[in-house]
């Protein structure tokens, strides 16, 4: 369930509700990945935490390049989201 979505750079981040941790989907699905997660800093930015699978389940031990390590969070950008229309 998310309870917030940011549209940052062209991608889309949305917030878990209990965890706090954002994802977006990944679009270059390399080495099984179908989504991006970040963990939320006080400086107002978002740092890659892990990949997850189309599942969902967190890729551990994989790779991660410069790109998209960290994405600067701008909350004017932020919008909440109805749950019943979200999971």
């Amino acid at each position: 369930m998310s309870d917030k979505k940011v549209r940052i750079g062209g991608h889309s981040y949305w917030r878990h509700k209990t965890t706090g941790l954002w994802w977006s989907r990944d679009t270059a699905r390399h080495g099984g990945s179908a989504f991006k997660v970040y963990v939320e800093t006080a400086s107002g930015r978002l740092d890659f935490y892990r990949d997850a699978d189309e599942y969902g389940d967190f890729i551990f031990n994989k790779h991660k390049g410069p790109i998209g390590k960290v994405v600067v969070y701008d909350a004017t950008n932020e919008e909440d989201i109805d749950d019943q229309n979200s999971d």
